[in-house]
């Protein structure tokens, strides 16, 4: 029973965070729009060469921002990899699961989602989401985390905690949802997929901070 309630206590105090910020910040005077470069992401990255797919316009209507970055990288060996980044300031509902969008489109199956560490470089550990979908014919592999400030996270609701906590002590919240994807190919199977999107983080990931 004790437990139970201590747990209640810890849900009654975030809520009461959430709703004390958003009122306190409704009442802040927001600081002038940052100078984001994130739509200069580089087209040749290492072995990877991308090429840049604008989002639709209703895409940029639902989540509220027009700094969607939309690309499709090709490595060396042919491997395919899109890659996106939603960036909003000030805006937190511009991010949010991307799941939503997949199974939003009704031919999508969401068959697993589970958490999991990226090693990057061997200098930096990144907790990501793993999602596997069922899109027509083919499986996707997902691989997907946001930002807060310069603080990376696999959870949507740390990031939401960090993005408010930003709005309250600088007057200015930035955030990122950061997704990478690739086609499950049945003669490679999943791990070889997960590899490519790995090779794929080691090269893209360092540039973030310069672009975001």
């Amino acid at each position: 029973m004790e437990n139970r309630d201590s747990k209640y206590i810890i849900l009654i105090t975030v809520l009461v965070f959430f709703a004390g910020g958003i009122l306190f910040l409704s009442s802040r005077k927001p600081l002038p729009p940052t100078d984001v470069k994130i739509m200069d992401f580089p087209l040749k990255i290492g072995d990877w060469t991308g090429k840049k797919e604008p989002p639709e316009q209703n895409v940029i209507d639902i989540l509220g921002t027009d700094k969607i970055l939309m690309m499709e990288f090709t490595g060396e060996k042919n491997q395919k990899v899109l890659f996106s980044v939603v960036y909003g300031e000030d805006n937190r509902l511009s991010f949010h699961p991307p799941e939503n969008c997949y199974l939003g489109s009704g031919k999508t199956e969401l068959l697993s989602k589970t958490k999991d560490t990226v090693h990057i470089n061997e200098k930096m550990e990144l907790e990501v989401n793993r999602v596997i979908f069922q899109v027509g014919q083919s499986k996707q592999l997902v691989l997907y985390w946001y930002m807060a400030g310069d603080r990376m996270t696999a959870s949507y609701y740390k990031q939401q905690f960090f993005f408010i906590l930003d709005q309250i002590r600088e007057r200015k919240g930035k955030g990122a949802l950061i997704r990478v994807a690739t086609i499950i190919r049945r003669e490679d199977g999943e791990e070889e997929a997960y590899k490519t999107l790995n090779e794929f983080m080691n090269a893209a990931i360092p540039l973030l901070e310069k672009y975001i």
